[in-house]
């Protein structure tokens, strides 16, 4: 972030760049990222989708969050899900559009890197429910099983959305195959996962969820809300959706990387993340996610009040937090621009770097602050403070030059929540994960070598398998 005086790497002046903008002044590597949602005009017609990538260009950001799912319907070409009721085209792809206008081919225009945002388990919002004659239907309508509901059979959370619920089998795998589908037929940079957990610790009370929660326990009673077993199955719903998509796109395209939205309710309670509202009641383990290598760029949504002397400490814990617990991965610390002036968010953006964060992601492109003034304005103003000189993003190292990979298999039983241990040449345990709803598993950060994989605690072993750096070995038994 640019606080102050510019930090230029060089001015490659002297240099017979091929592109224009390699001879400009350059700042060191770090995310200018912003949200460009599909709730407010952005993308949604391309004379305003060029204009859009147009200022965001002008005004130094180098990374965009494109609303790609919002309510499980599509802003891209999609087989899963229908064509937003927003959309007045039908020809127009906004997905599309948005990199065609991001990375413009043969030009001296600096790219931009786009992410396709997926809101992943967000259904609805409000009511009514979508046209019932959309083809492909809209899950509300084609799976009304799959919603989640609370214990007290509400299905409807404190803002109007309905869920899908991550502990039903066929919601793992619908989820997964949009988020395939992104990446296989778009160019993107990256997939953004966001509402990738549950509403609160009241909800996933769906029947074939709950089934399965006692099948895998042998527990027979309805758990409470704030049932310590029923809460660690439900986190690892969660998780198992993030770990299946990590090893899933890394597949059709090795170096993509995926970035998740993780939630920062209230304070730390004594320096402790699993005391958190984001672990508790969000259920949602974002930490673990890093520490597994799932998510190669954490994207905290530190919303709080510049102004607030309790949010901005809260703040400044949360980037700790998250700095300390991503060593070696990026951080964006997403900023709640709409919540504060411009001075309150330059004030965050100058925390999180001189907390160590690899950048700011800006909530968002239609209101980057806490007034009524056009975007553009805003905008300038905004690259006026803070982004004053282009800047790269920075590398990832670990995705440009692997030193790991993935192996990924399935129990032949298809069994859900079963045990699995990496087993090393001489058979000797080296992790242990467990299935998915569907029987599938995944260990990352695997080091090259030969292995093999052991389902259950007897001995069903799979074909030893050597796995590559940079690579997903299929297990197959």
């Amino acid at each position: 972030m640019q606080i102050g005086a510019t930090r230029v790497l060089s001015r490659l002046l002297a240099l017979p760049f091929l592109f224009g903008w390699a001879s400009t002044v350059m700042s060191a590597s770090e995310y200018r990222a912003i949200w460009l949602d599909s709730w407010n005009p952005g993308f949604l017609d391309e004379a305003t989708c060029r204009l859009t990538f147009e200022r965001l260009r002008q005004h130094n950001f180098n990374l965009v969050f494109v609303e790609a799912v919002k309510t499980m319907d599509a802003h891209h070409r999609s087989q899963w899900l229908p064509r937003a009721t927003s959309l007045t085209d039908p020809n127009y792809d906004p997905l599309g559009t948005a990199l065609r206008f991001a990375k413009p081919r043969n030009s001296k225009l600096r790219p931009l890197e786009v992410h396709a945002w997926m809101v992943a388990l967000r259904a609805w919002k409000e009511k009514p429910f979508p046209p019932k004659d959309q083809k492909p239907k809209h899950v509300t309508h084609a799976h009304p099983e799959w919603l989640s509901k609370t214990h007290k059979g509400g299905k409807q959370d404190a803002e109007s959305n309905h869920f899908l619920d991550p502990g039903h089998p066929e919601v793992q795998d619908f989820v997964v195959n949009v988020a395939k589908e992104l990446v296989t037929n778009y160019p993107v940079d990256g997939l953004h996962l966001d509402y990738i957990r549950y509403p609160t610790a009241d909800w996933g009370y769906n029947p074939a969820a709950l089934f399965r929660f006692q099948k895998e326990t042998g527990r027979k009673d309805v758990p409470a809300p704030s049932d310590p077993q029923w809460s660690a199955w439900r986190r690892e719903q969660v998780t198992a959706i993030v770990r299946r998509i990590s090893g899933e796109i890394r597949d059709i395209r090795p170096g993509i990387a995926l970035s998740a939205a993780t939630i920062t309710w209230g304070g730390i309670p004594d320096g402790d993340f699993t005391k958190t509202r984001a672990y508790k009641d969000a259920l949602q383990d974002w930490v673990g996610w890093v520490r597994e290598g799932l998510i190669d760029i954490n994207v905290p949504m530190d919303y709080k009040r510049a102004n607030d002397p309790g949010q901005s400490q809260d703040f400044v814990d949360w980037v700790k937090l998250a700095r300390a617990t991503n060593t070696d991965r990026h951080l964006i610390v997403g900023l709640g621009a709409w919540l504060n002036p411009l001075e309150g968010t330059k004030r965050q953006a100058a925390v999180a770097e001189r907390l160590g964060a690899d950048g700011v992601a800006l909530f968002s492109y239609n209101q980057a602050e806490s007034s009524e003034r056009e975007p553009q304005y805003v905008l300038r103003d905004i690259s006026g403070s803070l982004f004053q000189d282009p800047a790269p993003v920075p590398s990832p190292g670990w995705l440009n030059r692997p030193t790991t990979g993935i192996v990924a298999g399935r129990d032949p039983q298809h069994r859900g929540g079963f045990p699995v241990l990496l087993l090393d040449g001489d058979r000797r345990k080296l992790a242990e994960t467990r299935t998915d709803a569907n029987g599938r598993f995944y260990f990352h950060r695997v080091k090259p070598g030969t292995y093999q994989a052991q389902v259950g605690r007897a001995s069903l072993l799979s074909k030893p398998f050597r796995l590559v750096a940079g690579k997903v070995e299929r297990v197959t038994f």
